[in-house]
């Protein structure tokens, strides 16, 4: 019979399977479904990025919710999000007129979708103070699971019935993710034998810095390295939002599509299981700057492959890239955060790469539009090499801040 550890990791791992499943027809096939219903590059870039605009705003607006301790529970907010999103994608199922319409109805799809990834990354931390070990690389294995199944499934549904295809499978995740948001609790006998939950205590200097300056202030390098993220994942979001057209132009469909999604998802899956092994064994702050330079290396190699089978070749350093960064990031924030700022710490992480998304729908259809491809793919490149540069400086200005805390405290 399963723990209250394993049973709980088992339902975080369905809402982690069908919330990163989601982001296959949300994300990845945004462009053919988009294509679809007759929008060029450039307009495809404008939704995705107002849909990443959008979603900046609702996550700081959560964190302040969830890090104030107010008004509304993180599983009821993720709760509320996904009936919207079920209502909006059956709504995009039936047909809208005009590229108006089907425009407005994505970008909320999209801007809840994404809105979501910081109160889904935050319900891991909400058993701990209670002493309840939720492995969230396991967890977390399971969102790649499901995104490199569906990835392959939709690749062919859109083969064979066009990118209409698309929004059905968003009913099929946001609804799943609702069920496993709606048990992941515990009865009431298990909630009563639990310890009790103690109260959260207010950040170090809390009371004298106050906002976001005083969050900042309180920890310090962080700006820094939002920054570095945001120009690193400016790098994925160009490859993962035109990797259609990319594929496209070295030969391959969208059933290529679906396989180079699936491989990279596959991909994730080792390091997502061996993430708390390894964690243990080297420092987030340094596992965080292996990852960015691999975001880096991966997209040298998509811009140097000869044609489709090149690019899967370059799906295996996705392990080492977004593989890694995903757990690292999640962790890295959560250690360097006093208790009153760890939700507001996983806002703005969701914030800074909602922001590299933004940067590189608006710049990186225009470019591919102008262009091609192969510039877009050279600018994503300059940009997360100096993104690089920054996450290895903000890394050891964070890691000197704790060696500096850790001498006081003695």
């Amino acid at each position: 019979m399963l723990g209250i550890d394993q049973m709980l990791t088992a339902k975080y791992a369905g809402i982690q399977g069908m919330y990163y499943g989601s982001m296959a027809p949300v994300s990845a096939f945004a462009s053919a479904f988009l294509l679809y219903r007759g929008f060029d590059n450039s307009q495809i870039g404008s939704v995705i990025a107002l849909g990443a605009i959008g979603a900046t705003i609702l996550q700081m607006t959560f964190g302040g919710f969830v890090g104030s301790g107010r008004r509304i529970s993180v599983r009821a907010m993720t709760s509320g999000l996904l009936v919207a999103l079920l209502g909006l994608s059956i709504v995009l199922c039936t047909g809208l007129p005009g590229t108006g319409a089907t425009m407005v109805v994505y970008v909320s799809i999209m801007v809840l979708a994404l809105a979501l990834q910081p109160l889904v990354s935050s319900m891991n931390f909400s058993f701990q103070d209670r002493g309840i070990a939720i492995n969230y690389g396991v967890a977390r294995a399971a969102g790649s699971v499901t995104y490199a199944i569906l990835s392959a499934i939709i690749g062919g549904a859109v083969a064979r019935y066009s990118g209409a295809a698309v929004p059905w499978f968003n009913i099929l995740t946001f609804g799943g993710m609702l069920l496993f948001v709606a048990s992941f609790r515990l009865g009431k006998a298990a909630e009563d034998a639990l310890p009790l939950r103690s109260p959260e205590p207010a950040p170090e200097d809390a009371a004298s810095q106050p906002g976001e300056r005083g969050f900042f202030r309180r920890n310090r390098g962080f700006l820094a390295l939002l920054t570095g993220i945001a120009l690193v994942y400016l790098n994925l979001a160009a490859t993962q939002t035109y990797f259609l057209q990319i594929i496209t132009s070295k030969g391959g469909d969208s059933v290529s599509l679906g396989i180079v999604a699936a491989i990279g998802a596959a991909m994730e899956i080792p390091m997502m299981i061996g993430f708390m092994w390894l964690s243990r064994r080297v420092k987030c702050g340094v596992l965080i700057q292996v990852s960015a330079l691999f975001f880096t290396v991966k997209t040298v190699a998509i811009l140097f492959a000869p044609d489709v089978t090149g690019l899967y070749f370059a799906q295996i350093l996705h392990m080492f890239g977004y593989a890694l960064f995903a757990p690292t990031s999640v962790y890295y924030v959560n250690q360097m955060m006093g208790e009153g700022d760890k939700v507001k710490g996983q806002a703005y992480l969701g914030s800074a790469m909602a922001i590299g998304s933004i940067g590189a729908s608006f710049a990186g259809g225009r470019i591919l539009d102008a262009y091609g491809p192969q510039a877009m793919l050279q600018g994503a490149i300059t940009l997360s090499v100096v993104g690089n540069v920054v996450v290895v400086l903000a890394a050891r200005a964070i890691r000197k801040r704790g060696e500096s805390h850790a001498v006081r405290s003695v």
